[in-house]
């Protein structure tokens, strides 16, 4: 620390052995060190976890750091026992420094509290570690949260929301299951005092999860034991075998909007994180930066609602919001073990997968991006409501023509905007429902031709490996 910051240390937790010898060497050396720039108006306490538990050999430095962030938790400082008559070869009086037998309120200097944890090793070893408290904004009443759902992700980051949590238990069996319950209940009715999310967190976190399940969605925690004393009662628990497996897939173009995630963006920390890591990686590659794309100061400015909708930052756009989606499940503990995707989203599965890194990745995606965005606004993409064999009898008439997907109940048309209005046209006569997507170019058709020499050189420049052996990447090409 700089010698103008040690004034600010007003808690020491000694080694404190209790030796004749040693604690007037620890505690003297200790007031050589911190005495430097401190006012006699700025105290500092000194006390040793070794009067309440003993001396724990290698966990003794452990123990000591424990005791320190639970003092800064509670904002106290723990009195120290048994002490009846100070050695006299301490020479605190008159000083800053004291040694309480008592619990006291800690009081700091200024928005932080420090304090010092010293270490002594019997062969010569010693360690000393500050300790700053955090900032006070961020600890609010949901603690971690990042798991419990919204309300705790944004109570953990100082938001007063007022949202829904996602409580989760499980037992090996139907009456463990329903002992559990009774005693989050308990626990629940009596330490009003624990922040929600943290609970929550830690139980669909930080816990097993066996075949006898319960889930419980809630605002407070009356809301949860009125739940869960409903179960004790009335409701049987969901049993069932461990999840073969999750999908995560990933979507293509046309669905974007201004803003989308934005209400993720302002709650969740990890996919706060992913979007803006992706942002940093795309700054060299794009004109407008791509936070300004998703979330302007205000929605209804022109400018900004034309370039969601440009190619150039549709794809970059959504490659991010789909790579920090993918980023959020997975710190939830809900990891793919397939992953797929069509046109953009087939890269973001590829990236999920380990084929490429994020950088290559966006690399890739806004390259593509800018081509096809320089290639002629000429054409047009519609959806389809009716079988392969019908549509093709009429699009295999039109060489500007293709079907970019095949969807099931759907299919996607794609080519020249005069081809694709006469055979929209001839579908409709038929009785055909069609469906015309919000997209800059027709994409996945004969139009894109004239860019594919470039990409290609783009192509080879990205550095490829396997899939990642735990999650199976499917390629939707037929």
């Amino acid at each position: 620390m700089l010698e103008s910051h040690l004034a600010a240390i007003s808690y020491v937790e000694a080694h404190g052995t209790g030796t004749a010898l040693g604690d007037p060497i620890e505690v003297n050396s200790l007031q050589s060190v911190l005495m430097s720039g401190r006012s006699p108006n700025q105290p500092c306490a000194i006390g040793s976890v070794k009067t309440n538990i003993g001396h724990l050999e290698s966990a003794a430095g452990i123990a000591g750091l424990i005791k320190v962030v639970l003092a800064l938790q509670h904002e106290e400082i723990p009195g120290t026992l048994h002490l009846k008559e100070l050695n006299p070869k301490i020479t605190i009086q008159d000083t800053p420094f004291s040694i309480p037998s008592d619990t006291q309120k800690w009081t700091g200097f200024g928005e932080q509290r420090f304090a010092g944890v010293s270490s002594f090793g019997f062969g010569g070893t010693n360690a000393h570690v500050v300790l700053e408290e955090g900032p006070r904004e961020s600890r609010g009443a949901g603690g971690r949260g990042q798991g419990a759902g919204r309300a705790g992700e944004l109570e953990s980051w100082g938001v007063d929301f007022h949202g829904k949590l996602l409580l989760t238990i499980s037992a090996k069996s139907e009456i463990a299951l329903r002992e559990l319950v009774r005693r989050y209940v308990a626990f629940l009715e009596f330490h009003s005092e624990v922040a929600l999310g943290d609970i929550c967190y830690t139980s669909n976190v930080g816990r097993s999860h066996f075949n006898h399940r319960l889930a419980l969605v809630a605002e407070s925690s009356e809301e949860f034991c009125e739940e869960l004393a409903a179960f004790i009662y009335n409701s049987p628990s969901r049993t069932g075998d461990r999840c073969q497996g999750v999908a995560f897939l990933f979507t293509g173009q046309g669905s974007q909007y201004i803003g989308m995630g934005r209400e993720i963006y302002n709650t969740q920390p990890v996919f706060r994180q992913a979007i803006e890591r992706c942002a940093e990686i795309l700054q060299p590659y794009l004109n407008q930066p791509l936070l300004e794309v998703l979330y302007p100061i205000s929605e209804l400015d022109n400018t900004t609602q034309a370039s969601i909708n440009e190619t150039a930052y549709t794809q970059p756009a959504l490659f991010a919001l789909e790579y920090a989606l993918s980023k959020l499940w997975q710190s939830w503990g809900i990891k793919p073990s397939v992953v797929m995707g069509h046109s953009i989203g087939e890269y973001v599965a590829a990236c999920v997968a380990g084929v490429f890194s994020l950088e290559d990745g966006l690399k890739l995606i806004a390259a593509r991006g800018r081509l096809m965005q320089a290639l002629p606004s000429v054409g047009a993409m519609v959806a389809v409501f009716a079988q392969l064999q019908e549509v093709s009898s009429i699009i295999d008439e039109y060489s500007d023509l293709a079907i970019a997907a095949m969807n099931g109940a759907h299919l996607i048309i794609s080519g020249g905007y005069q081809s694709i209005t006469s055979a929209v046209a001839r579908l409709e006569a038929k009785g055909v429902k069609t469906k015309p997507l919000e997209v800059s170019h027709a994409f996945h058709s004969p139009l894109m031709q004239p860019m594919l020499a470039e990409f290609e050189q783009i192509v080879r420049q990205i550095n490829y490996y396997p899939p990642n052996p735990d999650i199976r990447f499917i390629s939707n090409l037929t």
